[in-house]
């Protein structure tokens, strides 16, 4: 799939005053101070997305269907418009400099999927179809991106969009802590984090990293019953996440909450030395459960056959 003309969103009150210590386009204050935000949105003919599957089926026969595939999932887009307002779709997109159109992974890659289906049908009642059914899927996280926890470039947006420099080590020129102790508290955080040891000295780009694998088996079971002459109803119950529903600790989503930033350390910056100050008071929170996507589902009815 290719983007032909999709649309991303500018604020064009901002006005750029230079380059910060890493690159972020440094905002000072508003081109016209009557107003605080103007945006405009814009069309952009950047962004792709590729899925290739590989698939083994076996055909129904001798009343079992079963399949098996993988699919690898490739996505880049300008901006992913999460909201329904401009100020959101503004504030949603992490960048380097939030007016431009900074192509980047997609908030909607799936990057790894695999997903397995066996069914069985037999007869419960005879002469009426029962078809009982599993699905599991394991599939890669959803993307995040790294930013400061403050708004360093002075955009002013409704969300902390301001993707994370990556330090070199306690010596980078770029950077300076309040204190020793801040410090030696984030590098020993950093050098844990194998996501951004491939950026040291450069800004981190957007979506680099991955939630954790989600796992899900779902259930469904059909049963034909007579009604009347050549009229069937089917009777039908689904369990969504089975898993959860047999232990808790199973078929959890857990994630980088939206808008799928994840909170470093704040900064400022200093002009007179051309440097980040970084404020690193608390250790990154991280990923958290996503109770709402976590629940397992029950649903039952009846349909009617002509």
């Amino acid at each position: 799939t290719m983007t032909f003309s999709n649309y991303y969103y500018q604020d064009i009150t901002l006005a750029p005053a230079g380059a910060l210590p890493d690159g972020h386009t440094r905002i000072s204050g508003r081109v016209n101070n009557n107003y605080t935000n103007v945006f405009l949105m814009k069309n952009t003919s950047l962004g792709n997305a590729y899925n290739y599957t590989a698939e083994i089926k076996k055909p129904y026969r001798n009343h079992w269907f079963g399949s098996f595939s993988y699919t690898y999932g490739y996505s880049r887009d300008v901006s992913p418009v999460t909201s329904s307002t401009a100020g959101s779709n503004f504030g949603a997109r992490m960048a380097v400099y939030p007016n431009s159109q900074e192509l980047g992974i997609s908030n909607y890659q799936v990057k790894h999927r695999f997903s397995t289906n066996v069914s069985r049908d037999f007869e419960l009642i005879k002469g009426y179809r029962t078809t009982v059914g599993l699905f599991y899927e394991a599939r890669s996280g959803r993307p995040y991106s790294y930013v400061f926890s403050s708004d360093v470039n002075g955009d002013t947006a409704n969300q902390n969009n301001d993707l994370l420099y990556v330090p070199t080590g306690p010596s980078d020129p770029k950077v300076r802590f309040t204190n020793q102790a801040q410090s030696d508290a984030f590098f020993s955080w950093l050098n844990g984090n194998s996501d951004l040891k491939p950026y040291a000295g450069r800004i981190a780009p957007r979506n680099i990293a991955t939630s954790k694998w989600i796992h899900q088996l779902d259930f469904n079971l059909r049963q034909e019953i007579p009604i009347w002459g050549n009229v069937k109803g089917e009777l039908f119950y689904d369990i969504s996440n089975l898993t959860n529903l047999l232990n808790s600790h199973w078929g959890r989503y857990t994630q980088i909450g939206f808008p799928y930033n994840y909170f470093v350390t704040a900064a400022t910056y200093d002009p007179v030395a051309n440097q980040y100050v970084l404020n690193y008071t608390t250790t990154p929170r991280g990923q958290t459960l996503d109770n709402n996507l976590t629940r397992w589902q029950m649903q039952a009815g009846v349909s009617l056959k002509f």
